[in-house]
């Protein structure tokens, strides 16, 4: 599939903001398919995501945003626009199998990466970025990863295997060892 049509009309674009661990997962699945060698365009958009016109494309305001031009809309949150790469493009199901207890696994995965383990980061982390955060709940939230977070990732995820529920990376780890990064500062 091309991320254009014939007449160079509804590109698709892949809105990233380059130092948000979300994008990087995105990133690497985009350079892995070789998306834009087929034409996505991909777009840093520090600074313009609380533009009207990004908004309107998508209402959250986050990175990073799969944009597929025309009338069809944007989609959002990193784990959904991987799942969409790896479906829309050849060679995604190296990183999103198509079998479905397999792809079940790395949706959980995915859902508690969005869910548990990401949210526990902003007071640990984005005093990285210049954001004002609660030292006391850092503190919580870091007792949290190490008690609750990685157990259930080591013992559960990664029990027997290399990668999460898997020999080789999918996009669960790149999903989540980006988020990893954020600790080291």
């Amino acid at each position: 599939m091309s991320c254009c049509n014939a007449d160079g009309t509804q590109k698709m674009k892949l809105h990233v903001l380059p130092v948000s661990a979300n994008s990087h997962g995105v990133l690497a699945i985009a350079k892995s398919l070789g998306l834009e060698d087929k034409g996505l365009e991909i777009v840093d958009a520090m600074g313009k995501t609380r533009s009207e016109e990004f908004i309107a494309m998508n209402p959250c305001h986050c990175c990073p945003t799969l944009e597929f031009g025309g009338d069809k809309g944007a989609i959002w949150e990193s784990c959904a626009c991987m799942r969409t790469m790896c479906q829309l493009f050849e060679g995604g199901e190296k990183y999103y199998p198509k079998d479905p207890i397999a792809r079940g696994k790395i949706d959980l995965v995915c859902d508690w990466k969005n869910t548990a383990f990401y949210p526990a980061f902003y007071h640990i982390a984005y005093c990285l970025f210049g954001v004002p955060v609660d030292e006391e709940k850092a503190k919580e939230d870091f007792k949290k990863l190490c008690t609750e977070h990685f157990p259930i990732l080591l013992d559960t995820f990664l029990k027997n295997n290399k990668f999460c529920y898997s020999d080789t990376p999918t996009i669960a780890d790149l999903g989540v060892a980006p988020l990893l990064t954020l600790i080291k500062g």
